[in-house]
C-alpha cells in the first residue's frame, strides 16, 4: 500500500456508534473496522487528549492480516461531544475503553496507544489485563511530572531565542502578538511534532478539524496549544509505576527528536518485564506519518511475535 493510500481515510468494512452509558447518561462512541478476521484484532487508542483516530490511519495496512479497530474517544472525532468538563479525566476514559472492549466482543486482542493513548493503554491494562495479548506504546508520555519538570524544558532549549517566552506570554498570560505566537508555535511543531509543518499531511488536517478543544483545555490546559505548558488535570498523572506489574509483551517506540524523547522512553522501558524498544531515526512525534512503512512493519512484526509467545503459553497450559 502506497503512502498516499495509507494517509486516506480507510474504507471501513464496518463502522457505527457504540451506546456508552456513564453515570446514567448515554453517549455515542464512533468506531470503524478494516481488515479480515484472521489472527487477533488490534484496537487503537489515539492521542490528544481531544484528538481523533485520524493521524493513525496508516495502520489500516495491517488489515491485510487482521482486523484493525479505530475508535474516537468520547468528546473526540466522530463521537459525541458533550459539554461536560467532569467527563474529561483519565479514570473516566479507562472506564470507556473497558466498555468499548466489551461492546465489541473482543476476546483476545492487541492494544496500541499513541502519545496520550499510551498513557491510557497502560492505565487500562493495569486494571483489565485479561485477554490483552500485547501493548504497543508509540511515543508514549507516561509520567507527566517527568515531562513537566524536565522534558519540556529541554524542548524549549531547542527553540530560537525568545520563542519560548512568546509561547508562554500568549498561552499563560494571554499577551502578545498572534502572528509572532503562530510563528513560534509552528517552529516548535516542526522541530518536535511533525517535520511537515507548516504544511501538514491530510491526516493531521483531519485531526485538527475533528479535535475537541474542551477536552484538551481541561486535561492539558486552556490555550496550551504547544503543550510546552501543562496546567490541566493530567499535570500530576504518572502511570509509569504500573508498568512493572504488567507481564504481557510491550513495545516501546519513539522518534529521536520528538517531544517524547528516547531518554524518557528508556526510563519507562526499564520498568518492563517483557519489552522491546525501538527508536525511529530522524523522526518526531508523528512517526506514523513521517515513516509510515517502517512504523507499520515494526508493529506488524511485534504483533506476530507476541501471538507466537501467547499461543505457546496456551499450549503448555493446555488451554
Amino acid at each position: 500500500m502506497q503512502k498516499k493510500q495509507l494517509f486516506e481515510e480507510p474504507k471501513y468494512i464496518k463502522q457505527g456508534k457504540i451506546p456508552y452509558v456513564y453515570k446514567n447518561k448515554k453517549y455515542n462512541i464512533w468506531y470503524g473496522m478494516v481488515g479480515i478476521k484472521k489472527n487477533y484484532p488490534l484496537l487503537i487508542l489515539h492521542g490528544g487528549p481531544g484528538g481523533s483516530h485520524s493521524n493513525l490511519v496508516p495502520l489500516q495496512s495491517l488489515g491485510s492480516e487482521r482486523e484493525v479497530i479505530f475508535y474516537d474517544q468520547l468528546g473526540c472525532g466522530y463521537s459525541d461531544k458533550p459539554d461536560d468538563k467532569s467527563l474529561w479525566n483519565i479514570d473516566r476514559y479507562v472506564d470507556e475503553v473497558r466498555f468499548v472492549v466489551n461492546e465489541l466482543g473482543l476476546k483476545k486482542y492487541h492494544l496500541l496507544g499513541h502519545s496520550w493513548g499510551g498513557m491510557l493503554a497502560i492505565a487500562f491494562a493495569s486494571k483489565c489485563p485479561q485477554n490483552i495479548l500485547s501493548l504497543s506504546l508509540m511515543s508514549p508520555i507516561l509520567n507527566m511530572p517527568l515531562y513537566v519538570n524536565g522534558t519540556r524544558l529541554k524542548l524549549r532549549g531547542n527553540l530560537p531565542t525568545g520563542y519560548s517566552k512568546i509561547i508562554d506570554d500568549f498561552e499563560i498570560n494571554g499577551k502578545g502578538d498572534a502572528n509572532e505566537y503562530k510563528k513560534a508555535l509552528l517552529t516548535h511543531l516542526k522541530l518536535h511534532i511533525c517535520k511537515f509543518f507548516p504544511n501538514p499531511p491530510e491526516p493531521l488536517i483531519r485531526l485538527n478539524h475533528l479535535a475537541h478543544k474542551q477536552v484538551h483545555d481541561e486535561m492539558i490546559g486552556e490555550n496550551c496549544n504547544s503543550e510546552l505548558n501543562i496546567i490541566g488535570n493530567l499535570k500530576n498523572v504518572d502511570v509509569s509505576n504500573l508498568i512493572k506489574d504488567i507481564s504481557i509483551p510491550i513495545l516501546f517506540s519513539c522518534g529521536d527528536i520528538e517531544c517524547c524523547p528516547p531518554e524518557d522512553v528508556q526510563t519507562y522501558y526499564k520498568f518492563a518485564k517483557n519489552a522491546k524498544f525501538n527508536i525511529f531515526k530522524g523522526c518526531r512525534h508523528m512517526t506514523m506519518l513521517e515513516k509510515p512503512l517502517e512504523f507499520n512493519d515494526l508493529v506488524r512484526r511485534f504483533l506476530f511475535e507476541s501471538e507466537k509467545g501467547a499461543d505457546a503459553v496456551c499450549e503448555r497450559m493446555n488451554f
